[in-house]
C-alpha cells in the first residue's frame, strides 16, 4: 500500500515504520510461534534503527505532566503550530505575536519576546539558577548540557523546563483567543505543577521544600 504525498508526517511515519518490521524477523517469528504479541520488544527492536537525538537526556527521566513533555518533544521536533508555520501551510495571514509586533516563529515566542522571556527568569529565578534565556537552539542547548548531569537540580531543570514551555504555550493560545491570563498567574501555575509533580517522588521531596521555604 502506497503512501499518499499528502498524508500527515505522523501517517507517514506510521507507514515506514509498517515496513521496517521486516527487520524484526527473529522475533517477529517467535511471538507468532508462541502465540504471544509484545508491542514493548518490538519497539525496542525498531528504535534500534535511529539514531539518538541529542536532546532526548531533556525528555529522559523527565517527571513533567505527559501533555508538557508532549508540547516540549514537538518543540524539540519544530513541530508546534506557531503562526509563521500555520502561514506556510496557507492556514493564516498574520503571523504577529500576541504579545508584540514582531512575526511569531519558535525562536521568538519562547525566548526573544519580551512577555515569554519574564516568565523563564522569574521561573529560573524561582528555582535559584542565575540564566538569561536567548534564543530556542541556544536554550536547548544549554538544556542538553545541564540535563546531562545527574544531580537533583538537573531534574528539576528538566521538569521545569516542560513545565514552562506548556504554559508558555497555553499562555499564547488563551491570548490570541481573547482569554489572556496575567503573567503572575502563570508562573504560579508552573511552581504548582512543579511542586506537585516532584511531591510526589520521594527523593524530590527535599529539594522542593526548600523551594517553598
Amino acid at each position: 500500500m502506497e503512501v499518499r504525498q499528502d498524508s500527515t508526517w505522523i501517517i507517514k511515519g506510521m507507514m515506514k515504520a509498517r515496513l521496517r518490521i521486516a527487520d524484526c524477523s527473529n522475533s517477529w517469528q517467535q511471538m507468532l510461534s508462541t502465540d504471544t504479541f509484545k508491542m514493548e520488544k518490538i519497539y525496542k527492536e525498531l528504535m534500534q534503527h535511529h539514531q539518538t537525538v541529542d536532546w532526548y537526556a531533556v525528555l529522559a527521566g523527565n517527571r513533567a505532566r505527559p501533555r508538557a513533555l508532549f508540547c516540549l518533544w514537538l518543540a524539540c521536533h519544530r513541530r508546534l503550530a506557531t503562526k509563521d508555520r500555520l502561514a506556510k501551510f496557507g492556514v493564516i495571514r498574520d503571523t504577529q505575536c500576541c504579545f508584540c509586533r514582531e512575526a511569531e516563529t519558535l525562536d521568538h515566542l519562547f525566548y526573544r519576546c519580551s512577555v515569554m522571556k519574564a516568565i523563564w527568569i522569574d521561573t529560573l529565578k524561582w528555582l535559584n539558577i542565575v540564566h538569561t534565556p536567548l534564543d530556542w537552539t541556544q536554550e536547548l542547548r544549554w538544556l542538553i548540557l545541564c540535563a546531562r548531569g545527574k544531580g537533583m537540580k538537573a531534574n528539576l531543570l528538566k521538569m521545569a523546563a516542560a513545565e514552562t514551555l506548556y504554559q508558555c504555550w497555553k499562555f499564547r493560545n488563551d491570548a490570541c483567543f481573547g482569554t489572556p491570563q496575567p503573567v503572575d498567574k502563570v508562573v504560579h501555575s508552573i511552581q504548582e505543577a512543579i511542586i506537585h509533580r516532584g511531591w510526589n517522588y520521594r527523593k524530590y521531596k527535599d529539594s522542593i521544600a526548600k523551594l517553598l521555604i
